[in-house]
């Protein structure tokens, strides 16, 4: 979801920035700006300039150390704002309530995907428990997307939206279609 919209949105000519995780292959994997993944060179510039806050940090703060997920969130933040993208695609890590991508203050858009079973030891066991973990995402104003099947699990995701202030979306799968899908992207009508 984070990829297609990545691509719509630099199609649409914005200059869009794409954090995701993991990484397929290098880290750098994990940033784009229309289309781009970061270079090496960037890469080390980002962490030689976020280095003597993580040392203040390490040294003066009363909490753990900042964990290789936030660092990665840090690291695109930087990068997007020095690109000066128009449009940043955060795919969210674990959950999402907690999530470090989770401190951005104003969003336009959240999307839910369905809810599967994805790390229920962390989560909870049962797809309710993940789903209010995802709806963390939901924390502001703003357009609320999904194609969550469970009534249930939906209604908890707009009555979070109504919370916030926000107005929520369902999109039905049949107003959904993929056309064709090769090596070179995904063709789809909705």
């Amino acid at each position: 979801v984070a990829t297609y919209l990545h691509a719509i949105l630099a199609a649409a000519g914005y200059r869009t920035g794409l954090l995701t995780s993991p990484h397929a292959y290098r880290i750098t994997d994990r940033w784009r700006v229309n289309g781009r993944v970061m270079n090496d060179k960037t890469f080390a510039s980002l962490v030689e300039q976020i280095q003597p806050a993580l040392e203040q940090y390490a040294r003066t703060s009363p909490y753990d150390t900042v964990s290789f997920f936030e660092l990665t969130d840090i690291l695109g933040f930087l990068h997007f704002a020095q690109q000066r993208v128009q449009w940043a695609v955060l795919e969210v890590g674990l959950g999402g309530a907690y999530c470090s991508s989770n401190v951005i203050t104003h969003k336009d858009a959240a999307i839910v995907t369905n809810i599967g079973w994805d790390h229920v030891e962390l989560l909870g066991p049962r797809k309710i428990d993940i789903a209010r973990e995802k709806a963390g995402i939901i924390n502001t104003p703003c357009h609320v997307f999904t194609m969550e099947k469970q009534a249930r699990l939906r209604d908890l995701f707009a009555q979070r939206t109504k919370k916030y202030g926000g107005a929520f979306h369902y999109i039905e799968a049949k107003n959904f279609r993929v056309r064709q899908t090769d090596i070179r992207g995904t063709d789809f009508t909705y």
